[in-house]
């Protein structure tokens, strides 16, 4: 037996995947439903991309600050 055969058996890998997929569905909905709802309501392209960024603006910073808190000293979890 392969191991996507055992992993695609196994109940919990299944439940895991299933949420995965519809979170990472939803979440990516979101954030381009979120701009354009602000158009709409508003008008203002100008807050409508300022909603866009602030929706993706987490993603794009995340890795600069993981790497600075990374180097801050701290009682860390290791």
């Amino acid at each position: 037996m392969d191991r996507g055969t055992t992993l695609l058996g196994d109940r919990n890998a299944r439940l895991f995947l299933g949420v995965s997929l519809s979170a990472g569905f939803g979440n990516t909905a979101m954030s381009l439903a979120a701009p354009v709802w602000v158009l709409a309501l508003t008008g203002s392209a100008s807050l409508a991309a300022l909603c866009g960024l602030c929706v993706y603006l987490p993603t794009l910073a995340g890795p600069v600050l993981g790497t600075l808190v990374d180097r801050l000293p701290g009682s860390g979890c290791s």
